[in-house]
């Protein structure tokens, strides 16, 4: 099960009131961690098989990159393609299979953890976005199959 997305959490405040806040995926599964804990002491935290509970498993790999796949095809802008382009070297990397084009990766997660510096690091490399999303689309279409 994958930890993305958010939440709003209720809770009852001794007075009776009841308040409410905001939350991640990951800071729901930690806060299930340190309760499972608290409660239960001799059982290891980790009963999922994960090492890291942020880790997406195995079995979502292939149902991901196909998602992925689709969603390239679909967009036109360096953004979004370089958040999907930079999904599917997760999973390339995750079956030992990394993508070849270091150029290529290291652009899509440039754009993918700072979208607003899309241009910069697009002529750092001398590269057009009409030119850097058909190369990607190009690399994700073609190695898409082979993983």
């Amino acid at each position: 099960m994958s930890t993305q997305g958010e939440s709003t959490v209720f809770k009852v405040n001794p007075d009776g009131a009841v308040s409410s806040y905001d939350t991640s995926g990951q800071a729901i599964i930690a806060q299930h961690e340190l309760e499972r804990m608290r409660h239960a002491p001799g059982v290891p935290a980790d009963t999922t098989g994960l090492a890291d509970p942020t880790r997406i498993p195995a079995s979502e790999l292939g149902p991901l990159l196909k998602n992925q796949i689709d969603a390239i095809g679909s967009y036109d802008d360096a953004k979004s393609v370089a958040k999907a382009f930079d999904r599917v070297q997760y999973i390339a990397a995750r079956t030992g299979r990394p993508m070849a084009n270091s150029v290529l990766v290291d652009a899509a997660a440039a754009i993918r953890a700072n979208p607003r510096s899309t241009v910069e690091v697009l002529a750092r490399l001398k590269m057009t976005e009409p030119k850097f999303v058909a190369a990607s689309k190009a690399m994700v279409l073609g190695y898409g199959t082979t993983i």
